[in-house]
């Protein structure tokens, strides 16, 4: 996409939802991770075995194959996702309170400092991280000013440099509160040195390095971030390819719409673990690499198996499953895990019905049946393609 295309569609965000001007360069920091998302074609395809996936719908790349056939249509240039995402995709202080709460405090230096338990995953709250996973780190005059990728994996940009264990990280953006990376591959496990090196001074700080440290992309402080796939081209995104899940309505100030029993839905996040094949740091990544670990979904208390579970472009991860029936109304609770860890608390998964939550976004439910979502464990890769990860951008993460 254009950079005036980007520019307009970050004024009409804009116009919608009055945010200030920290928030609007927050929002460019974070192109990147949500332009990777639209660069892949985010395949989901129930009844077609992996391999036609693999090898024949990459973006719809076969010309003779009619449009009914394809699980999902090319995004590589729809905006709508994107401007989306871009409105959503960083945490507020309201999102950190209580968890790193020295990113509020002013430093008497310019030195850079990192905030107690401020390194986690990219909408994470633990301190442990996955190699070759997306994650930030909060702090204090982290960087001179502002400063974003060129969807080129830097390990310096503005002035700043971060290195994980004596390795470089890949740098998307940098702000004097926080810097969103890319970890470098390593075999380490445990903790291990984080530096944060600025023309002022450097900041040293640990994090634990394991295989996995999932977390679930967020929409606002809650609602997880996925789209539900329409075959039928009845979508309000992707020339009617796809809606954003959501409480039907405006809630966030764009259109989104609640699940329905049997509708496609794939869920973005990272730190879901290790794939085969295997996708190296740092650079652009176009395919599908189902996860190897146990994994388990749990949505309102039924366990659903995913057809997919997977690296969909650098670091970042999707989850493609059938809504089962029976599993509530409203906002819902939604957990998953990578054999024994599993991602952040409190996150929702948006159902039809309920009632909102006066101030918030959030609909209140009857809790459901049980439903009868299956078992929950999933093999990582069954009919799924992630995509083309795209060029730089479209391949990679932004944080």
């Amino acid at each position: 996409m254009s950079s005036a295309r980007r520019d307009r569609l970050e004024a009409h965000l804009a116009r919608l939802r009055s945010p200030s001007q920290d928030t609007q360069k927050r929002r460019a920091a974070n192109w990147p991770l949500y332009a990777a998302f639209t660069g892949s074609a985010m395949a989901m395809a129930t009844n077609a075995p992996v391999p036609y996936i693999a090898n024949n719908l990459r973006l719809g790349a076969n010309p003779n194959l009619a449009v009914s056939e394809l699980p999902f249509v090319s995004l590589q240039e729809e905006p709508l996702i994107r401007a989306v995402k871009l409105a959503m995709a960083m945490r507020s202080a309201t999102h950190l309170e209580g968890i790193v709460p020295a990113v509020v405090q002013a430093s008497q230096s310019n030195t850079p400092t990192i905030a107690p338990g401020g390194i986690v995953p990219l909408y994470g709250t633990a301190s442990m991280i996955q190699p070759g996973a997306w994650a930030s780190i909060y702090g204090t005059n982290l960087a001179s000013g502002t400063a974003v990728w060129n969807d080129d994996f830097p390990t310096s940009l503005g002035g700043t440099s971060v290195t994980i264990n004596g390795k470089s990280a890949y740098l998307s953006f940098v702000s004097s509160g926080q810097i969103n990376f890319q970890a470098p591959d390593d075999t380490a496990l445990g903790p291990v040195s984080v530096v944060v090196t600025t023309s002022a001074g450097q900041a040293t700080s640990s994090v634990t390095l394991h295989p996995y440290s999932p977390a679930f992309e967020l929409r606002d402080a809650r609602h997880v971030t996925a789209i539900i796939v329409r075959s039928d081209g009845s979508g309000a995104y992707g020339n009617g390819a796809y809606d954003i899940l959501g409480p039907t309505g405006s809630c966030f100030g764009y259109p989104t719409v609640a699940a329905q029993t049997g509708d496609v839905v794939e869920i973005f996040g990272v730190g879901f673990g290790p794939t085969n094949p295997v996708v190296a740091a740092g650079q652009v990544f176009a395919g599908a690499a189902p996860i190897t670990e146990p994994f388990s979904l749990n949505i309102n208390g039924v366990f659903v198996t995913p057809t997919f579970v997977g690296l969909a472009g650098a670091g970042l991860y999707q989850i493609n499953l059938v809504v089962p029936p029976g599993i509530g109304q409203g906002d819902v609770p939604i957990f998953a895990s990578v054999d024994v860890l599993g991602t952040q608390p409190n996150a929702l998964f948006s159902l039809p019905g309920g009632s909102l939550v006066e101030g918030s976004c959030v609909y209140t439910g009857d809790g459901g049946d049980g439903g009868d979502g299956g078992d929950g464990g999933g093999d990582g890769g069954d009919g799924g393609d992630g995509g083309d990860g795209g060029d730089g951008g479209d391949g990679g993460d932004g944080g």
